[in-house]
């Protein structure tokens, strides 16, 4: 709405994650006014083609980011040089992505060589990883109490998995995770 960050002169970064659907990100002319910040947006984005020549009544730069948030307290990043998404921070990644194609890293997913889930995360949503055909490994926390369904389908490249022994295997804390991992030889239980 117009004057939605009015007098708030310390706010410096906006974070817009966004699904394959788009955002619900909706400034009005003057959202901004009296304010200067950076609003990150997801690479390869389509949404923001005519937002990104508006400034909404502030002094906006808008910035392409290759990270995000994806939870209460969680955050993912995506390094282009490496191809490595990393998920941070504790407790449950966010939401459940609708078929794979919602997720904030939809972008490069395809690109995707190597998932880092770092210690803290305890909960993996539905469809989380789907279609990371290219990822070949995946590192997973002895924090993760859960992976939901589908959470790694169509990961075609992953050739070796090592699951923690914090998620009861034979559980339905698996469901079918898995499946479509065409390349997978080794499983690792510990």
């Amino acid at each position: 709405g117009d004057y939605v960050f009015t007098g708030s002169s310390n706010l410096k970064s906006i974070y817009i994650n966004e699904n394959g659907y788009g955002s619900d990100f909706a400034p009005t002319s003057n959202s901004f006014n009296g304010i200067t910040a950076t609003i990150y947006y997801p690479r390869g984005s389509w949404s923001y083609s005519s937002t990104r020549n508006n400034s909404y009544g502030g002094t906006i730069t808008w910035q392409e980011a290759d990270f995000g948030t994806c939870g209460p307290n969680a955050k993912w990043s995506y390094n282009p040089n490496t191809k490595a998404l990393t998920i941070s921070g504790s407790g449950r990644i966010c939401g459940s992505y609708f078929a794979g194609i919602d997720h904030p890293w939809g972008a490069f997913c395809g690109e995707i060589l190597s998932i880092r889930v770092q210690e803290g995360i305890s909960n993996i949503p539905s469809y989380t990883f789907e279609h990371c055909e290219s990822a070949t490994s995946i590192v997973l926390p002895t924090t993760l109490t859960k992976i939901d369904l589908n959470a790694f389908n169509d990961c075609g490249s992953l050739n070796n998995l090592v699951l923690p022994n914090s998620i009861g295997f034979g559980t339905s804390s698996y469901n079918t995770s898995f499946i479509r991992c065409e390349s997978l030889t080794d499983v690792y239980y510990f």
